[in-house]
């Protein structure tokens, strides 16, 4: 280690590239099917470009709405109750 080089701090190369990770990481994928979407916590299934759209937009108005984390949380509660 160096003179006044922390402890922590390590100067090392990458075992591989991101595009070799990527590479290593998908090899044995298999092509998606119909039942491979994102689902909400609520339950809805992001199946379609359009629904995963909305889904987004109504995550953007959360933001700026001001929503906190401690209101999601009550509006899944309030879900699960449901159910």
């Amino acid at each position: 280690m160096e003179s006044g080089q922390e402890a922590d701090e390590w100067d090392v190369d990458p075992v591989m590239t991101g595009e070799e990770w990527v590479a290593a990481a998908s090899r044995n994928d298999r092509p998606p099917t119909s039942d491979d979407v994102s689902v909400t916590w609520d339950g809805r299934r992001l199946d379609t470009v359009e629904k995963v759209l909305a889904f987004l937009a109504e995550i953007e108005a959360d933001r700026l709405a001001g929503v906190t984390f401690e209101e999601l949380t009550r509006r899944q509660d309030e879900y699960r109750s449901r159910a």
